[in-house]
C-alpha cells in the first residue's frame, strides 16, 4: 500500500487529536486569546492601539530616513502579529475541531469548519510567524539598546516605560 505525504499528515493529525493537548498548549491559547497583564504597560497591546490611532512620538529630525522607515514598518508588523497570531491560532484549533477554552472555563466558538488541510496550513503559518514575532522582538530590543547606548538621541527615552535620564533636583 502506497501512502502519500498528505495521507501521512492526516493520519498524524487524527492520532494527535485522540491525545490530550499538552499544558503548554492550554496556556498559549489562553494567553493568546485573553488580555494579558502586559496589555496595560508601555509595551503592551492597548498602548500600541492608542499609538496606532493617535500616532507615535516624533523621531529626531537627524535620524536617517531608513531608520525612520524601519521604525514605522516594525511597529506595523507588531500590530499585524499581535492581532493575527491569536486569530490564526483560534482558526487553527477550530479547523482541527479542538475546543478553545479560556481561563475560567469559557469556551470560544469555532470560527472555521473542520478541515485537516486548513489545520495544517494554519499550524505552519502560526509556527513560522511565531519565529518572525520573536525575531521582531529581538530586533526591537536591539534597536532600543542601539539608541540608548550608541546614538544617545532620545529615542530610547521616548519608548522606555521609565525615565532613563539621571536628573538631579536643584538644591534649595
Amino acid at each position: 500500500m502506497i501512502v502519500s505525504a498528505a495521507d501521512a499528515d492526516r493520519a498524524r493529525i487524527f492520532a494527535i487529536k485522540r491525545q490530550p493537548l499538552p499544558a503548554v498548549g492550554d496556556s498559549s491559547r489562553a494567553a493568546g486569546l485573553t488580555a494579558d497583564p502586559s496589555a496595560v504597560n508601555e509595551s503592551g497591546f492597548l498602548p500600541r492601539l492608542v499609538r496606532l490611532r493617535y500616532g507615535t512620538p516624533s523621531l529626531p529630525a537627524e535620524l536617517p530616513e531608513p531608520m525612520k522607515l524601519a521604525a514605522k514598518l516594525s511597529h506595523y508588523a507588531f500590530y499585524v502579529l499581535m492581532i493575527g497570531m491569536p486569530l490564526i491560532g483560534w482558526g487553527m484549533l477550530s479547523a482541527a475541531d479542538y475546543p478553545v477554552v479560556l481561563f475560567g472555563g469559557a469556551h470560544l466558538p469555532a470560527i472555521l469548519p473542520q478541515s485537516d488541510g486548513l489545520h495544517a496550513l494554519l499550524w505552519n503559518a502560526h509556527f513560522y510567524l511565531a519565529f518572525v514575532f520573536f525575531a521582531l522582538i529581538l530586533l526591537h530590543v536591539a534597536a532600543a539598546l542601539f539608541h540608548a547606548l550608541v546614538r544617545r538621541d532620545g529615542v530610547f527615552d521616548a519608548m522606555a516605560p521609565v525615565s532613563t535620564r539621571h536628573e538631579v533636583a536643584p538644591a534649595e
